[in-house]
């Protein structure tokens, strides 16, 4: 089944992907800003340090020391032709940050993504989600 399953959406991407039509844009142009934003952290930082001696010590010597009331990181921008937009942001970003730059961006299609632990997370604004 879930091999019927798989080439179906397979065969389903094929036609789309044949069904695209690319044209050259007229006035191409790619734009980039960078910026050190100021994050507050969502947890007094003492009884966080004090939440995580309860992971043990050895949790606590890797994770303590990163721990502060903010921090000053850097965001980057990329617009592509003004119609796409990329942020990318340290971390994992909250929904509602996600929202908010989204509903703030002048260009319809935007994409945030997160860099954190080595995993890209890309978190596409959709309605459904």
């Amino acid at each position: 089944m879930a091999r019927l399953d798989g080439r179906a959406v397979g065969h389903e991407a094929a036609r789309v992907a044949n069904a695209v039509e690319t044209k050259p844009e007229s006035e191409a142009s790619l734009e980039f800003a960078e910026d050190l934003i100021t994050f507050h952290s969502r947890w007094e930082p003492e009884k966080f340090r004090a939440a995580l001696l309860r992971y043990g010590e050895m949790f606590f010597e890797d994770f303590a020391p990163t721990i502060r009331e903010e921090w000053q990181l850097p965001v980057a921008t990329v617009l592509l032709n003004k119609r796409i937009a990329f942020m990318t942001v340290p971390g994992e970003a909250f929904v509602e940050f996600q929202i908010n730059w989204r509903d703030r961006c002048p260009v319809r299609d935007a994409f945030l993504s997160g860099l954190r632990q080595w995993l890209l997370r890309v978190s596409p604004h959709h309605p459904s989600c």
